[in-house]
């Protein structure tokens, strides 16, 4: 029972731990126990975790999809902490945003979001955030 349990948290991605009534609906699931669903819970909540830190550590080492947007986000954060910097470097500065994510380990534009983070994003990022219903985004 706990080897079917597993597979349909995995695939129905649950955002918060479901009732054991809800569980209770599926096949083979009718005699499912609060305990049982809170082991299983754990086990997939601890898989998002190691599945997250695996995706910041590809992200940090310049793996993931979308590392052209995250190494351009980085250079201008860079440029614009540099003291050294030209003024006008400080014109073509990306726009600060707070990003809250509704289920951390959440993934979007090559990274891992949890929480909130105020990051600059481009013009293309806020849409692609603000079309997703698991963001919410604020200009700062």
């Amino acid at each position: 029972m706990m080897e079917n349990l597993l597979q349909l948290l995995r695939e129905k991605a649950f955002d918060k731990k479901p009732t054991v009534e809800e569980l209770k609906k599926f096949d083979g699931l009718d005699s499912i126990t609060a305990k049982e669903r809170d082991e299983a819970w754990k086990v997939i909540q601890d898989e998002k975790q190691a599945q997250s830190k695996t995706n910041s550590e590809a992200d940090d080492n310049g793996g993931g999809g979308d590392s052209d947007k995250n190494s351009t986000t980085t250079t201008t954060t860079t440029t614009d902490s540099d003291p050294d910097s030209k003024p006008s470097t400080k014109q073509n500065a990306l726009p600060h945003y707070r990003v809250t994510v509704m289920r951390d380990g959440f993934r979007r534009l090559g990274r891992a979001w949890s929480g909130s983070d105020d990051v600059e994003l481009s013009e293309e990022e806020v849409a692609i955030l603000e079309a997703d219903p698991m963001f919410s985004v604020v200009e700062l």
